[in-house]
């Protein structure tokens, strides 16, 4: 299994990640953000500091083997008022090559947003699948620039089609999408770069209508949290540890069995409901707990890629700061 992480905040924005960067704006996304009279610059500014050379460095000093990199629809440009990104890709490749790190370039925003949260670009509904639109094919395209650009790199270990569709997406829509995704990039990358895609948090769907004998380079990816929804909130963290545990058990026992697949996004975050009345050495003592139990229950899978390498802030999420205080 191919020890990863991913580098969310820096191609596709989060306040939540980097609030800095939307200091002093009434901004809430890339969107909106893009649309201020300063920011081209302040974007500018934000991005050649916030991931350098010395953090794929870092990264393998310790024994990390993989960089997800979520990028936008805009990377290549003319996606008013997106400003691209094509050039921190080309020197993220430089650097993966020079440090002997694979790359998983992974298409986080798609035109119309695929999922209608900031992490798409753009908060508000989802029109990736609005009918009287070619978003679909938009997107088709990108991928396809991507392939030309990226796809005979020895550094391209996997290109993700598209990150957490929505489940509002039609089914039948989103498993097209997929197949001509596949073949696309099958035919535009080298025979050892895989074709990811997320399983819309439903992993027991993909392995039925896209079956490996067909899609041979395919890797379904999850995603793995546990604080997010009204039933996470309502578990102590000693249970939320007995869930991780036997989590994939549960959730992947099909896909894992009939595909490749791995685990794009996870991390040591648990509801701030019950993490809040504990100690801060209580605190440590659950995140590595947790984050050994995700581990383990992981295992078997083609890679894991914690979600994220650095935030401003938000230690259960930031993968340097866990790191460097022994806590993973």
């Amino acid at each position: 299994m191919l020890r990863g992480v991913n580098l969310g905040g820096w191609l596709v924005l989060e306040r939540w990640i980097t609030p800095s960067v939307f200091d002093g704006t009434p901004a809430v996304d890339e969107f909106t953000l893009s649309q201020l009279p300063d920011a081209a610059e302040r974007l500018k500014t934000f991005r050649d500091s916030f991931i350098t050379e010395a953090d794929f460095a870092w990264l393998k000093e310790q024994g990390v083997d993989l960089v997800r990199i979520p990028v936008g629809y805009w990377l290549f440009g003319g996606a008013s008022p997106y400003q691209q990104t094509v050039q921190y890709v080309d020197k993220a490749f430089e650097w993966a090559a020079k440090y002997d790190l694979q790359v998983l370039l992974d298409l986080h925003g798609a035109p119309g947003s695929q999922n209608g949260n900031d992490h798409s670009g753009c908060i508000g509904p989802v029109g990736w699948c609005e009918s009287g639109h070619s978003y679909g094919a938009q997107t088709l395209n990108i991928l396809a620039r991507i392939c030309q650009r990226y796809g005979r790199s020895p550094q391209l270990w996997g290109l993700e089609l598209l990150n957490e569709p929505s489940p509002q997406i039609p089914r039948r829509e989103l498993r097209q999408f997929y197949k001509r995704g596949y073949q696309l990039a099958v035919a535009g990358c080298a025979e050892h770069v895989k074709v990811v895609v997320h399983d819309a948090f439903r992993p027991w769907r993909w392995p039925l209508h896209l079956p490996l004998l067909k899609y041979p380079r395919l890797v379904i990816d999850h995603h793995h949290y546990q604080l997010f929804t009204e039933r996470d909130k309502s578990f102590a963290p000693a249970k939320q540890i007995q869930r991780a545990k036997r989590w994939l058990r549960l959730q992947l026992a099909l896909p894992r069995v009939t595909h490749n697949t791995m685990i794009g996004e996870w991390s040591a975050a648990l509801p701030a409901v019950q993490m809040d009345t504990l100690t801060i050495d209580q605190r440590e003592v659950v995140i590595k707990l947790y984050t050994a139990a995700q581990l383990s229950a992981f295992r078997g899978q083609q890679a894991e890629c914690f979600w994220t390498y650095k935030t401003e802030g938000s230690m259960a999420w930031d993968f340097r700061s866990l790191v460097e205080a022994g806590l993973l």
